[in-house]
């Protein structure tokens, strides 16, 4: 009997190893993910923002004239001779060529509507057979765009233009050149970062956490919009015209998504 005892005892101990590894391999498992996941950071989404106001530093104008003529040579040529007494005049006001530009041109002839026979008196509407086009003339529209810093002396460039002889002046507007724009938006991309750290640490202080790093960071700003003002002139204008600029934002904001812990 003796000779089987030894065997017994040795699968008993192999069994309970087995029940043993079985039994531990889930709970340590377990244990190591719980450990990786209380290591991982946390993630917190704040987004900044900043703003300046300024003033505009460029100025547009639209001067234009408008002339007619019985044919299209003579509307071109009259056209002509008053543009360049209007350029002139800016060149003498300071103004350089390349400050100048050709906004729109545009040479149309003129038409009136006649009945063509008397049978046509009787009937209304007029049909349009019984319509005729009868060429009187030719219309030359000219504008150029003036751009000039905003704080000249905007009044007295219209009013000296219109004396030459522009009857219309389609727009005033004021904006903000590239290179402010460039200049401002980087500065208030600094401010809007700031801004989101600061509101980030104030969230996270009664949480005792604290930023470790960054995950992810966009930045979006808004269009400075251009102010315009539309003007009708004919003839020469006594007194300057006043015309100032207003006060224009810039705004940048920032998404930031900071890790935590």
């Amino acid at each position: 009997m003796k000779k089987y005892v030894y065997p017994i005892i040795v699968s008993a101990v192999v069994i309970v190893y087995i029940l043993a590894v079985m039994n531990q391999t889930p709970n340590t498992a377990i244990a190591e993910k719980n450990n990786q996941t209380n290591t991982a950071p946390a993630e917190l989404f704040i987004t900044g923002s900043a703003t300046k106001s300024l003033k505009p530093d460029k100025a547009s104008i639209i001067l234009t004239v408008e002339i007619d003529g019985k044919t299209a040579s003579e509307a071109t040529d009259k056209n002509a001779e008053i543009m360049v007494r209007v350029v002139d005049v800016l060149h003498r006001l300071g103004i350089k060529d390349d400050e100048i530009s050709t906004n729109y041109y545009n040479l149309s002839p003129i038409y009136v509507s006649k009945r063509s026979d008397n049978m046509c008196i009787t009937i209304y509407p007029p049909p349009p057979e019984c319509m005729e086009q009868i060429l009187i003339g030719y219309k030359v529209i000219n504008s150029i765009n003036v751009i000039v810093d905003a704080n000249s002396n905007l009044g007295k460039i219209i009013d000296e233009s219109v004396s030459a002889g522009v009857n219309r002046v389609d727009y005033v507007s004021f904006f903000v050149s590239q290179e402010l724009q460039d200049k401002i938006t980087n500065e208030l991309i600094e401010q809007a970062v700031n801004d989101a750290k600061s509101k980030a640490e104030r969230a996270l202080q009664p949480l005792n956490m604290s930023i470790i790093g960054v995950k992810s960071i966009s930045v979006g700003y808004y269009p400075i919009p251009i102010f315009q003002e539309s003007y009708r002139a004919s003839g020469a204008v006594e007194t300057s015209t006043p015309i100032f600029p207003s006060q224009q934002q810039i705004s940048v904001s920032v998404n930031v998504t900071f890790l935590v812990q």
